[in-house]
């Protein structure tokens, strides 16, 4: 506890003020010093109206400065004071004073003015019986006067024949008080013996979204959150009936609960009070819901005991934030954790970003963005491209569809290179995790020998990711380390081939399928039906992979020094998170189809599609 008058030191001494006010205007302050000169007191001042949150910068206390400053009409206030010795002389201080219009809303006709705005009727004089402030008057300077310490002096009673000590004055606001007092009491008794527990989270207004012409908060934070008794009346609950208005319909219109005021203040503090956007979580409805509107009960002698706090239906706000504190991000987390699936939004919530995602035309800055629709000056999948490799026109026309319109044209000779790079990854894969891979491919020369890399997202160190291979005759697709084939007889050069590799690990089958048109030239076919080449169906083990690769199309190995100068060609390569389903109609179409139309489960789309390289010109 601080001992008055306090010795000012040199070095700068801060004091809190621990009563709660609201301030519309400070006029001047008075400073009692019990010692020393007034002039070498530097006094600074802050105040906070967020609740410690944010404060005002510290400033001079002068009256110019005081009258200056800045408060918020509608929000409570905190301050703090610097009090500072310029000199050597001794300096002790009894208390400062400001004077101005406020309300005190924490005094309670019983406190001082310690360090703050002037709360007495009637303050004391200066010391005069000492000069260092230790006798009993200056101990005792600026004692509590209320408005009643005047009052229910003793009448009509002869000096002698009584004390007042055996009468009871029917004016004396102390009874009143007492009474008022027991009233409390019994509210409380009630309030504990019959209430609900409830998750009170209190809001504030942000400060960044009022208007002033409307006089609306559009902006609030979340503070805190707690539990708080609340009473139900007549333990009316609401009941859901479906009520009609003039404009809609609602499934429950308001409720009401009581809250004593005492409880609340010792749980969120004198500052707050049930306010408009707060929210309450009702465990035993499992409903949320927020106040509407909260109204002061005047019950015996006009005492305040508790509030009505009307509520409505929570409805989640984008303008309730968390405060920047840890209380306030508490609550915010505890809102998120129990509206979550709560709404038809959240419920469908991966449907609609799929949907988004498969009907969003220019996809450029979504993961996995699979190129389909961004213009080509802004290509985005390929990180980098050899000089083995170019970019050519060769059509793919497959009855009236056009399958593609250009390739990647690749030197047979090109051993261990990585002839496109991709941004686009896939670096994991669980054990119920399924993929599709399907790709054109067509090469002006064969030979059987030749291991040609089609497509590789593969840790070759650890054995983790997948490959794509042609070698042997035989296309090889491994996962992990385990490697899976299907035979190519009758491979021939010259022939656009459609590639396709279902990995089925919930049903546990790899598929190994490969098509091509029914004439190569495809512009001569009545229709765009595909023939079966090869495939086969193998079993497997689920199998989960998590590596930092990223994938390429790689090259040819010719196996020898000197290899011809003949080209391979890829386009049309895709990679899904589901299957490419078996249903023959919708497999060919899938094929067939240049732009991808299940892009939600797309993670790579890449036809080849040369970058078209724009001038650049400065601002006209």
């Amino acid at each position: 506890m601080t001992e008055f008058p306090i010795l000012i030191l040199p070095d700068p001494q801060i004091y809190s003020n621990a009563d709660t006010y609201k301030v519309f205007a400070m006029n001047d302050f008075e400073v009692n010093l019990a010692k020393g000169d007034a002039a070498n007191l530097e006094i600074l001042f802050r105040y906070t109206q967020t609740q410690g949150r944010t404060w005002s910068p510290w400033t001079h206390m002068t009256t110019a400065n005081l009258q200056k400053a800045k408060f918020d009409r509608m929000k409570f206030c905190n301050f703090e004071f610097s009090f500072k010795n310029l000199q050597t002389a001794e300096l002790r201080l009894n208390d400062l004073n400001l004077i101005g219009e406020f309300i005190n809303v924490s005094a309670n006709y019983q406190t001082t003015a310690k360090f703050g705005l002037r709360t007495q009727c009637h303050p004391g004089e200066e010391c005069t019986n000492c000069n260092d402030g230790s006798c009993e008057e200056c101990k005792n300077i600026n004692p509590v006067i209320t408005p009643w310490s005047e009052l229910g002096q003793e009448e009509n009673c002869t000096t002698g024949q009584c004390d007042g000590s055996k009468f009871v004055n029917l004016n004396d606001p102390k009874l009143w008080m007492r009474q008022i007092n027991t009233y409390n009491e019994l509210n409380k008794f009630i309030n504990a013996t019959n209430s609900w527990k409830v998750t009170y989270y209190l809001t504030d207004s942000d400060g960044k979204g009022i208007d002033h012409v409307l006089h609306e908060q559009t902006l609030h934070n979340y503070i805190k959150h707690s539990d708080v008794q609340v009473i139900v009346p007549n333990n009316q609950f609401p009941v859901e009936n479906v009520n009609f208005t003039s404009l809609d319909f609602d499934l429950i219109q308001t409720f009401e609960v009581h809250i004593l005021k005492d409880d609340f203040k010792k749980i969120f503090g004198v500052e707050f009070r049930p306010s408009k956007k707060d929210v309450l979580y009702m465990c035993a409805l499992n409903q949320l819901w927020e106040v509407e509107q909260m109204l002061p009960n005047r019950g015996f002698m006009l005492a305040e005991v508790y509030w009505r706090v009307i509520l409505k239906k929570y409805n989640d706000r984008k303008g309730r934030t968390a405060a920047n504190t840890t209380a306030g991000q508490s609550a915010q987390d505890s809102i998120d954790a129990l509206v979550k699936y709560s709404s038809l939004d959240s419920l469908f919530e991966i449907n609609v970003k799929n949907d988004i995602k498969k009907g969003t035309k220019d996809i450029i800055t979504s993961p996995g963005t699979t190129q389909q629709y961004t213009p080509t000056s802004e290509m985005k999948i390929r990180s980098n491209m050899t000089k083995n490799n170019i970019i050519t026109t060769d059509p793919i026309q497959n009855s009236s569809l056009l399958v593609s319109k250009s390739c990647y044209q690749i030197a047979i000779k090109s051993k261990d290179v990585h002839t496109v790079e991709y941004i686009t990854t896939d670096r994991r894969l669980g054990l119920a995790d399924n993929r599709a891979i399907s790709f054109w491919f067509k090469t002006t020369d064969f030979n059987p020998d030749w291991d040609y890399t089609v497509f590789n997202n593969y840790d070759s160190v650890n054995s983790l990711g997948y490959m794509i291979h042609i070698v042997d005759n035989t296309l090889l697709f491994t996962l992990n380390d385990n490697t899976f084939t299907l035979p190519l007889p009758g491979f021939e050069a010259n022939i656009w081939y459609a590639f396709l590799i279902n990995v089925d690990q919930v049903q546990r089958n790899i598929e190994l399928a490969v098509y091509k048109r029914q004439a190569e030239d495809g512009s001569t076919l009545s229709n765009s039906q595909l023939v079966l080449f090869n495939k086969l169906i193998i079993p497997c083990t689920p199998d989960e992979f998590i590596h930092t690769q990223n994938m390429y199309i790689g090259g040819c190995n010719t196996q020898v020094s000197q290899g011809n100068r003949n080209y391979w060609m890829i386009t049309n390569v895709r990679i899904y998170t589901a299957l490419v389903p078996v249903n023959a109609t919708q497999r060919q179409n899938a094929l067939n189809e240049n732009v991808v139309s299940s892009s939600e489960y797309c993670l790579l789309a890449d036809n080849a599609e040369e970058q078209l390289i724009l001038p650049r010109y400065g601002n006209l």
